[in-house]
Order: structure tokens, then C-alpha cells, then sequence
């Protein structure tokens, strides 16, 4: 085993009667003939060699389907050897478990012997067994269960206990199942199988099994002295209250019924299978995804070895308070949790999520930062000078308040100036579900603006990269430094609140709730300002700058 790659490949290109006397003198007798069947009738007597066997598969090496091959141990032995463990242990080649001809001649040597494959019990249902030929007429044959017992039958309502001969391991049994019902008589699990090896045996059972039944229903037998012992003990911890011990009962037979019917899972389990369900069925986009996964990090770190039914209330508001992250950023933490312990309900792994009355930390929630009137004017004259290709995205986000993402995915088939509004398909909007825009006077003169390239996308690939590269472009052409968060959205639903002071009609067109647009998005904004955002007309903008150009251009008169 020990022999270089190349020689170890020639050796076993060969494997005559001379190649194992080599190997193993001791072990080969009778060598004329190669190694023979010892076994009968497991190993076939037309067996000629190893050898022989290899040379006319033309292997270097046993694949496994070689040794369920019935020329080498016999359809039945076959079937035994490769599925028991510790018998064959095959070599690691090229990355897959190869069977070496020293290998198989040591379990040959071994069967010749006598010794027979152990752990045969544990190897049922991990493959195909050798088929035995049944008769049909006697395979599968019910018979009806005959009692020796002459006590008569009580009229209990239970399905009658059937004597099934069958065949198991090439021999005859006779099988009785405890159907729905017969589990309180035979004190034993409904569907439990009963198997004998005589009709006899059987029958017998099914007697003494009758005989239970009519003591079981004339109420005598059915309690030995340790459960009637139990029950006087359970019955004295309620002070004999039979309706509290009734009460009891109930309460515990509702709670297993409740309990979880799957089998338990580690934390770690389900959080992954969360991600991949959502990542499969397309519910959420890339980037919420990415914060999906920065949190499941954070919990299968503290929590992924544990099962998920045992995760607690208590246990989640220790390590939530534990975290070293902003409130809001907690908050968001447990709204994802939230869908994960959602998720182990449907798996049936829970029956509760203890992430419903957690304590929430408190968010000091602060104003809603926008753009001033002179700052988007000077954004637009910035756009229009050096001529931005950022230039339609700013004014779709300024007179339309659209989200970047929402932007990006824009088309311009999407745009629609016959109808004044901006279709918002479910593929496009934040929330998967389909709105519109309109689109004012204001927007429409600027939609029509030569300056604006009106090509297949609005932002190019849908890239929000790009979208963001654009805008700090033309934030360093018109000397800025700050861009307030979400500043499109928040500045045009501050000044459209201003003209309007309607929040439903405000709130309609951004695509958000009353309270949502009203808590995180309209900014304090005067009435005067708003004014002055809406006469930012091309027109205006175009004056603005011949204006500057001439008075660049303009020499400084002389003072004297």
C-alpha cells in the first residue's frame, strides 16, 4: 500500500495467482486454481480468481458496484459485505473511496473462514437488497385471528387483530398489529408490530389480547397497583378535588396537542434556511438582503447552537440590551427577528414568538433634513452647466419625491407625459405593490428640457452605483459638501406639504402611510420658500446662468 502511484497502478493491472502468493503467501492455498469460494452456497462455485475477476473487468481498482457483483461474493453475501461497516475499507483515489484488490482478497480470506458480516441489523434501508422469489399465493396472506380464550367479547367498537404471514430474510412469519384502539389493552403504541415465528405463537397472542379486552371494558384490570398508586398521589396533590385534577389533565393534553410537531432544529439551521427561502422566492432586494445577513450573523453568534424552541423572551432581551448598537438600529433587529421566529411557526418548530412585548429602546427621533430652496437652484444650474447626466434623476427626485432605488429601476416607458404621471411597477417600487406619480406643470417642462437624454433607462443598467456617482460628480461641481440623508425625497415632500397642508395627499404620492410620511419625511418648510422650489423652471435657470456668464465676462469698472 505503500508503493509509489505508478507501480501500484501496474500491480494491480494484473492480479494473477503469482500477484497474491507475492502479497500474501499465508494467506492463498490451493493457488493453481487462484482463490476459490470456501462458502457455500453464498460464494458461487464458478468463481476461477481475483485475479481472473479483474482481468476480465479491466479495473485497476473495485468500484463499488464491482463488489455487489455476484461472480466475487454471491448475490446475498454481496449485498451484506459492502454495507457492513468495518469490512471493507476502501482508499481515497483521485478524491473518491476506491476498493484495492488487497483489500477484497482479506475479506475473502476472512468469509472463507467462517466469519460472517457483523452489524447486519444496522444496515437495512441504506440500499437495495438481494430480492428472494415469493410465491404470490402465499405472500402477503391475512388469516383470521382464531382465539383459544372462551370468555366472550365485549362490545367495544375496535378494528379486529388480523394474523398476516409474510416473508422475512427468505423465511416464514406471522405479523399482528395493534391497530387504532387495541394501544390501552396491550399497553403499547398504536401501529406497533408484533412479529412470531409460528402460527401458533400468534394466535396465542391475539387470545391473550382478547381476554385483556374483557377486562379492560368490564372495568376490572385496568389499573395495576403502581398506576392505581399514582393516581392516589396525584389525586392527593389536589386535595382530592377530582375536578381540579380533571382540569389538570386537560390543560396538559392541550399543551402536547399544541406543542411543535417537527423536529427540533438549531437556531443556526433555521436562520439560514430564512435567508435562502427569501433569497429563492425573490421577496426582498439585495440590499435589504445584505442587512438580513449582517443580522443573522449577529445571531447565530450568541444563539446558533441552540434549538430554536428554546430560545425565550428573557433570553432576547438580554442579548438585545447587550448590543453596542444604536437604538434605532436594535429596533430594526428585532423586526427581523420577528420574521425569523414567524418563519419557525410555519415550520411548526414554535408555537409563540417571543419577540412579541419585547422592550423596545427608545429613539430620540430628530427632524427630517431636506434641501433649502437656493441649494436646489444651484443644483439645477450646476446640472444644466456642466450638462450632468444626473440631471433627469435630480428632477424626477425633486418634483416627484421617488426613492433612489425606485429611480434606478425607472425606464423611460415608465414615464408617461399623455397621462402626466410616472408609472411605479411592482418591480420597481420599494413595497412590490404598483402606484404613479403625477407629474406637475413644473416637472413636465423640465422632462422636455433638450438637456435630458431620453434613452431606454433613466439611470444606465438600473446601477444604483452609478446613480451615486453621478450625484457626488455634481455635488463637486457646484461646491457642496453635505447631501442629507434621502435629501430628493425629503425635500420634495417638505415643499409639497407647505403648498398643499394636506398629509393623505402628500403621503399618497410618496407611497407611504400618513404617520410614516409625516414621522420620517416632511420637513418644517414655510410656505414662501416652497413658492420660490416651484418657480425653478428651466426658463428661470437658463436666465440664471446667462446672467452669470455676463457678468463673469463683464470687465470691473474703474473706480476713479
Amino acid at each position: 500500500m505503500a508503493q509509489s502511484g505508478q507501480n501500484r497502478r501496474e500491480d494491480f493491472k494484473i492480479w494473477d495467482t503469482d500477484e497474491v502468493r507475492k502479497h500474501a503467501p499465508d494467506q492463498v492455498e490451493n493457488a493453481n486454481n487462484g482463490v476459490k469460494s470456501a462458502i457455500n452456497p453464498l460464494l458461487p462455485s464458478g468463481l476461477q480468481s481475483i485475479g481472473t475477476f479483474v482481468q476480465s473487468h479491466n479495473r485497476q481498482f473495485f468500484k463499488y458496484k464491482d463488489l455487489q457483483s455476484e461472480n466475487l461474493f454471491g448475490s446475498n453475501m454481496a449485498f451484506r459485505v459492502t454495507r457492513t461497516p468495518g469490512w471493507l475499507s476502501p482508499a481515497t483515489i483521485a478524491g473518491r473511496p476506491k476498493y484495492l484488490p488487497e483489500a477484497v482478497l482479506a475479506v475473502v480470506n476472512r468469509l472463507r473462514s467462517g466469519e460472517s458480516p457483523d452489524s447486519y441489523e444496522a444496515c437495512f434501508g441504506r440500499g437495495k437488497r438481494h430480492a428472494h422469489k415469493r410465491n404470490p399465493a402465499s405472500a402477503n396472506k391475512s388469516v383470521p385471528a382464531k382465539s383459544n380464550s372462551t370468555t366472550p367479547l365485549p362490545d367495544l367498537v375496535l378494528p379486529p387483530l388480523s394474523i398476516c404471514e409474510f416473508l422475512h430474510r427468505g423465511k416464514r412469519r406471522w405479523r399482528v398489529i395493534a391497530r387504532q384502539g387495541w394501544g390501552p389493552v396491550l399497553r403499547c403504541k398504536d401501529g406497533t408490530r408484533k412479529i412470531f415465528r409460528s402460527k401458533k405463537a400468534a394466535e396465542d397472542y391475539v387470545g391473550t389480547a382478547q381476554v385483556r379486552v374483557a377486562k379492560y371494558s368490564a372495568g376490572s384490570g385496568t389499573f395495576s397497583d403502581v398506576e392505581f398508586g399514582a393516581f392516589r398521589m396525584a389525586l392527593g396533590m389536589v386535595n382530592g378535588d377530582c375536578q381540579k385534577l380533571l382540569l389538570a389533565v386537560q390543560q396538559y393534553v392541550q399543551k402536547v396537542e399544541d406543542a411543535p410537531k417537527s423536529t427540533p432544529r438549531r437556531a443556526e439551521v433555521i436562520a439560514r434556511h430564512f435567508l435562502i427561502q427569501r433569497t429563492i422566492n425573490g421577496e426582498i432586494r439585495e440590499k435589504t438582503l445584505s442587512q438580513y445577513r449582517y443580522e443573522m450573523r449577529l445571531f447565530r453568534k450568541h444563539f446558533g447552537k441552540r434549538l430554536i424552541s428554546d430560545i425565550t423572551k428573557s433570553d432576547l432581551q438580554s442579548w438585545v440590551r447587550a448590543l453596542k448598537l444604536a437604538p434605532k438600529s436594535k429596533r430594526n433587529i428585532i423586526r427581523t427577528f420577528k420574521l425569523l421566529f414567524d418563519h419557525a411557526i410555519k415550520l411548526e418548530l414554535r408555537t409563540d414568538n417571543p419577540t412579541l412585548g419585547l422592550e423596545l429602546p427608545r429613539v430620540n427621533q430628530a427632524a427630517p433634513e431636506r434641501l433649502s430652496a437656493t441649494t436646489c437652484e444651484l443644483l439645477l444650474e450646476t446640472a444644466v452647466r456642466i450638462k450632468s447626466r444626473f440631471l433627469a434623476a435630480l428632477v424626477i427626485g425633486l418634483f416627484t419625491g421617488a426613492r433612489p432605488a425606485e429611480i434606478c429601476r425607472l425606464d423611460w416607458k415608465h414615464i408617461s407625459l399623455e397621462e402626466d404621471r410616472i408609472n411605479v411597477p411592482g418591480d420597481v417600487g420599494k413595497t412590490h405593490q404598483y402606484r404613479w406619480m403625477g407629474i406637475s406643470p413644473l416637472l413636465r417642462q423640465w422632462l422636455e428640457f433638450p438637456g435630458i437624454k431620453t434613452s431606454a433607462t433613466v439611470i444606465p443598467r438600473h446601477d444604483l452605483e452609478t446613480y451615486e456617482r453621478w450625484r457626488k460628480q455634481l455635488l463637486t461641481a457646484a461646491g457642496l459638501t453635505e447631501w442629507p440623508h434621502d435629501a430628493l425625497r425629503h425635500t420634495h415632500a417638505s415643499f409639497d406639504y407647505a403648498i398643499r397642508g394636506d398629509f393623505d395627499s402628500v403621503a399618497a404620492n410618496l407611497g407611504n402611510s400618513p404617520t410614516i410620511s409625516r414621522k420620517h419625511y416632511i420637513a418644517p418648510a414655510t410656505r414662501k420658500e416652497a413658492e420660490q422650489f416651484l418657480q425653478l423652471t428651466p426658463e428661470k435657470i437658463l436666465r440664471s446662468l446667462e446672467l452669470k456668464k455676463q457678468a463673469s465676462t463683464t470687465p470691473p469698472s474703474d473706480p476713479k
